[in-house]
């Protein structure tokens, strides 16, 4: 059986008084918190900035429910003025990290409108317009 990997796409946003007009993080903050994060989680945990508001987040040798666990332990150490909207997407047998994270970044779209410390799982498809057509047929 392979090592299960999870990526999850984490969307930071400002809460409160210090919400600006685009909801986002300055870049410096955004780096430092991807810096804590991957001091906290150690060695493999891949954690780099991929927006202006995102964060990516890799995951080896976790599945999605322990997934859930790492996402609510650094949300635990966050200032209150931050929240943090998530999309999970486990690695598929023969799926690229590229793949697996288009998913999570549609769970993320998903979460977002549920609200604030949302979780949302990827669905095991690739959104439709991530879809290869088959091949037309010789003949």
């Amino acid at each position: 059986m392979s090592t299960p990997v999870v990526v999850a796409v984490v969307a930071v946003r400002l809460r409160g008084p210090l919400r600006r007009r685009d909801d986002s993080l300055m870049g410096s903050d955004l780096r430092e918190l991807a810096a804590r994060w991957a001091d906290a989680l150690g060695d493999p945990v891949q954690v780099t900035v991929s927006g202006r508001s995102t964060l990516d987040v890799v995951l080896p040798g976790t599945d999605l429910n322990q997934a859930r666990l790492v996402i609510a332990r650094l949300r635990s150490g966050l200032p209150p003025h931050l929240s943090l909207r998530t999309g999970l997407a486990g690695v598929l047998p023969d799926e690229s990290l590229d793949a697996a994270r288009e998913r999570a970044a549609a769970a993320v779209v998903a979460a977002r409108s549920r609200g604030r410390w949302s979780v949302v799982v990827a669905a095991a498809e690739p959104p439709r317009h991530l879809r290869v057509a088959p091949a037309p047929e010789d003949g």
